[in-house]
């Protein structure tokens, strides 16, 4: 398992962590892997990839001098999409496709805030301007949206054609239904609410037995079912090393990972955390 880390990039095999540095020795911010089985990471001014040599040891591979001229210095790269056309990369201002050895910008905003891809579709979210859709060859705002909540989306996560849950950075989430552009409602249950508006959520996923990690910087993970309600709180009080939890992540195996402001926990389904 891997880990993006502000001393590089973290591997764990089960018994071991290893350390892979940058070539400039920066914060990683972002990983994805790509069908090859390359480790794209994105850093502060760097982008490349970690691939096993002959011997099994990784080996970066720089692709920042595939850019273009007008962007060889980067921001940093927060987000990582591969795709079927190729492989997105999202700095705090535009928005690069990679597609085959030629990378090529195709976004340009203010404040960009994230780059994911749910159900085969690539959704991008910038702060001023809102929400867009990624359409064939360039991206096309989602005006179908209120701006009003729009502009302060942060996550997304689909839990059927008819149901699409949206978190904000100050209003909770919202249950959105695409067949009905007009369908808007809270999700949660009053306490559920309240401390999605109270903590910010950060990220979603899915879990097992159709429950929901909702990850916060403040007040630890909260995991729902998919009618809103709590089911279990994982804090510092119950054993987790921060309460600010950055992105969960369930691995092949169904382990629930935790990657804190300060911390790497597992959570085994019982919920009991671990520390790493």
């Amino acid at each position: 398992i891997h880990f993006a880390n502000n001393k590089g990039l973290l591997t764990f095999d089960g018994l071991h962590w290893k350390t892979h540095l940058l070539p400039n020795q920066t914060i990683v911010r972002s990983l994805a892997f790509d069908q090859e089985g390359r480790l794209f990471v994105g850093g502060q001014d760097e982008i490349g990839y970690f691939y096993p040599d002959s011997l099994g040891k990784f080996q970066f591979t720089s692709i920042k001098s595939f850019l273009p001229k007008d962007a060889l210095h980067l921001d940093d790269v927060w987000d990582i999409c591969h795709t079927s056309q190729g492989i997105f990369f999202q700095t705090n201002q535009e928005i690069y496709l990679m597609e085959d050895r030629n990378i090529r910008s195709v976004f340009k905003g203010d404040q960009l805030s994230f780059l994911k891809l749910i159900d085969h579709q690539l959704w991008l979210q910038d702060l001023q301007t809102g929400l867009w859709v990624w359409d064939e060859d360039s991206f096309q705002l989602a005006n179908y949206f209120p701006l009003s909540i729009s502009q302060k989306v942060n996550g997304i996560l689909k839990l059927s054609d008819q149901s699409w849950l949206f978190s904000t950075f100050t209003e909770g989430i919202y249950q959105f239904n695409p067949q009905k552009p007009s369908d808007w409602k809270p999700f949660g249950k009053p306490k559920v609410q309240q401390f999605c508006k109270e903590n910010r959520i950060n990220a979603m996923i899915h879990l097992p037995e159709n429950q929901i990690a909702l990850a916060s910087p403040q007040g630890g993970l909260l995991i729902v079912n998919q009618e809103g309600e709590s089911r279990y709180l994982l804090n510092k009080q119950n054993g987790l090393q921060d309460n600010n939890i950055i992105f969960p992540f369930l691995d092949n195996q169904g382990n629930l990972w935790l990657g804190e402001n300060n911390g790497i926990d597992r959570v085994d389904f019982g919920y009991h955390s671990k520390q790493i």
